[in-house]
């Protein structure tokens, strides 16, 4: 009893936390542990802290002691908290009126982007413009779980919903976000496609050849063509602000930061730039291939590229100098991915390498196109997809690949086949997957809400 008595005195309810159910329940007995728990604390917590309801479900209770109640239930976790409402009707209410709920939605909202996100698609921060009962958000923190529970499951399983944009020229990139796609195309445009009416809603033309890399951000749209330019892009108005020549070679990809930009090219270069919303100046070229560069990605601490020579070169951004020369594959290198110290590479040796660039070992390879060269890849710290030139996509579970004791077969979580040519370009984000081919079409891959097939 004298730990009741601390708590009903104690201002630093932190300091007593669980104490009141656990002194309680590690003292019953088998047969109290059953319909009788409610009655017993009731009588315990009445008889010492003087109350005649300790368990009213009343939001503002005067005796003040259904919040000493919810302090205790708050620093349950939540899977204890589940169990405990089995007790009876009385503790299933008072649980399910707890202001945690709502607190515990605020701050998966402000850590988890899978919750960010799964809010924003489902329409639901709606629920906290408006006053809603504390037993309203229990709900909604049940919903949103099994949400991202069942999303999970549907990665693994290959379970979706599919939609297909049929375009009239081969695509070759792909970029989204939740109002948008943006397109390069074989025709020499980038197409802006609206997400809800999947039309086009801007046509941009500049590009005198096909269009084979874009990246925007919520202001500028940058693209590299076979024109052997680099063009910048007002992305809300579709009006071009300039172009980079690149003397006398094509310009296969590229990627920027806050502040600079790298591009790659035919002659084995691969270019940095500083780059602003108002002007992009050369900072220098990071010599080392030995053929064309097919594929660039960048962060704040590398800068990684693929090459026609079967390499992945990893760089020093800051200085430019050659950390790693990573040379393991056996065929052209057509798509890299970075993602903190890990880069994932794409190979016409049909593989899929995943690297550490802090090291430059090869932490896995995946193999499972059946000798078809993979084209493009996709990594999200979560997932890592690969496309080969027969349209088949693989995905990935990262976190396996990491595992050295993880067997192949655990490694490969789904194969998706709707594209009829080789894959071109991949962007994947927690809930979905989006896809282009030279087969004409946007394929879009949506695991949140997949048609189940029925057997």
């Amino acid at each position: 009893m004298y730990v009741l008595r601390l708590l009903a005195h104690h201002r630093d309810y932190k300091y007593c936390q669980g104490l009141v159910l656990g002194c309680v329940l590690i003292n019953m007995g088998r047969q109290q542990l059953g319909i009788g728990i409610n009655s017993l604390v009731r009588i315990i917590l009445a008889k010492h802290l003087c109350v005649q309801h300790p368990f009213s479900s009343s939001r503002h209770p005067v005796s003040g002691v259904p919040h000493i109640v919810h302090q205790v239930f708050s620093y349950i976790d939540i899977k204890s908290l589940s169990a405990l409402q089995l007790v009876c009707h009385s503790w299933n209410s008072t649980i399910a009126d707890l202001p945690r709920w709502k607190h515990l939605i605020e701050s998966k909202l402000e850590s988890d982007p899978v919750w960010k996100g799964l809010f924003d698609r489902r329409g639901w921060h709606n629920y906290f413009t408006e006053p809603m009962p504390y037993n309203f958000y229990q709900r909604l923190y049940r919903g949103a779980s099994k949400d991202i529970c069942s999303l999970e499951t549907n990665w693994k399983t290959g379970h979706y919903t599919l939609t297909r944009i049929v375009t009239d020229s081969e695509i070759f990139c792909v970029q989204f976000d939740a109002d948008k796609i943006v397109t390069g195309h074989a025709d020499n445009t980038i197409k802006i496609w609206n997400r809800k009416t999947q039309a086009v809603s801007k046509t941009l033309e500049g590009h005198e050849d096909g269009v084979h890399s874009i990246q925007y951000d919520d202001v500028i749209l940058l693209s590299a063509s076979r024109d052997r330019t680099v063009r910048m892009w007002n992305i809300d108005t579709g009006a071009m602000l300039g172009r980079l020549d690149q003397n006398n070679f094509w310009v296969w990809s590229l990627k920027f930061t806050s502040d600079t930009m790298v591009t790659g090219d035919t002659n084995g270069m691969v270019a940095l730039w500083y780059y602003s919303h108002d002007v992009i100046d050369m900072r220098g070229i990071l010599m080392g291939h030995e053929s064309e560069v097919w594929a660039v990605d960048i962060s704040e601490k590398y800068v990684v590229s693929g090459s026609g020579d079967c390499s992945v070169m990893v760089w020093d951004p800051l200085t430019g100098d050659t950390t790693h020369v990573l040379m393991e594959h056996d065929g052209w290198v057509r798509g890299v991915k970075l993602r903190g110290h890990h880069v994932v590479s794409g190979s016409e040796d049909s593989t899929v390498r995943l690297w550490d660039v802090e090291s430059g070992e090869c932490l896995r390879v995946l193999d499972g196109h059946d000798e078809e060269e993979v084209r493009c890849v996709g990594f999200d710290g979560k997932r890592i997809i690969s496309g080969d030139e027969q349209g088949i996509i693989k995905v990935w579970d990262y976190q396996a690949a990491l595992d050295p004791a993880s067997p192949e077969s655990s490694l490969c979580l789904a194969t998706l086949k709707e594209h009829t040519d080789f894959v071109s370009g991949i962007q994947l984000d927690d809930f979905q997957l989006v896809t282009v081919s030279c087969d004409k079409t946007i394929v879009i891959w949506d695991f949140l809400d997949p048609i189940i097939p029925q057997l």
